[in-house]
């Protein structure tokens, strides 16, 4: 639940991947972030196709008016909001690649049958995978800011509570949003806040070095792992409520 309010919270701290078993509840708790923001949802299917990711001529446009015109895809409509992808593993390794090139770009060029427009966005990658499908090549992860491993339950009375809360669920599901509201209305609270805060929030010459020291210390390759940590920080320090970062 913390990664996902830092991601919320900051769109440069990469994204999140939560990897688990299956039934583990990583796609649970992924499309329960939709309830924690009202930045726009996009999700994307396994079965994407290119047109339907970045855009294709506008046919309805062009019957009608005559004119051909671009209509720009999934990137495009996640413009300040979150992209969600079940099972990221499964996705095309090609369009995973866009889906995350794009992101750090802050944008792309849109090109087809002749016209050309550029197209600028920028969005929250929020992933989910089941690691028994197939793993994600070295480039994919070391472009995702955080990770998550969901192991199972070993705690007896968590397993009930987690039970308890699905039976609950399934028996009325409206009833159990209504049982949950005020809860959820104060993280979303937090978020909103969190992400007024976030300009705010500076990174120290020592958090700096700190994060160097770390990432030297881990023989990470490039410099994404120092920037996205620092990132991170500075979304843990706006949901605490703190203008600066703390070890």
């Amino acid at each position: 639940k913390s990664a996902v309010m830092m991601a919320l919270v900051n769109p440069n701290a990469g994204g999140l991947l939560v990897s688990g078993e299956k039934g583990s509840g990583k796609s649970t708790l992924g499309r329960a972030a939709r309830e924690l923001t009202d930045m726009p949802w996009v999700e994307v299917p396994v079965s994407v196709t290119e047109d339907r990711l970045f855009g294709s001529i506008d046919a309805e446009a062009a019957v009608r008016l005559g004119k051909r015109k671009l209509q720009p895809g999934l990137l495009d409509e996640a413009d300040g909001g979150i992209m969600y992808i079940d099972d990221a593993n499964l996705l095309r390794e090609d369009i995973l690649s866009s889906v995350l090139g794009v992101r750090e770009a802050g944008g792309y060029r849109l090109e087809r049958d002749g016209l050309s427009e550029q197209c600028d966005t920028k969005y929250t990658v929020l992933a989910v995978m089941t690691p028994e499908s197939g793993t994600l090549g070295a480039s994919a992860l070391d472009r995702f800011g955080m990770f998550v491993s969901i192991d199972d339950e070993p705690d007896e009375e968590a397993r009930m509570e987690i039970m308890q809360r699905v039976l609950s669920y399934e028996k009325n599901g409206e009833a159990f949003r209504r049982e949950w509201l005020e809860e959820t209305g104060k993280l979303k609270k937090q978020i909103e806040d969190a992400r007024a805060l976030l300009p705010e929030v500076e990174a120290s010459d020592a958090m700096i070095r700190l994060a160097a020291v770390y990432t030297l210390k881990a023989n990470v390759a490039g410099h994404r792992a120092d920037i996205y940590m620092i990132e991170a920080a500075r979304a843990i320090a706006a949901l605490a409520g703190r203008t600066y970062i703390l070890p």
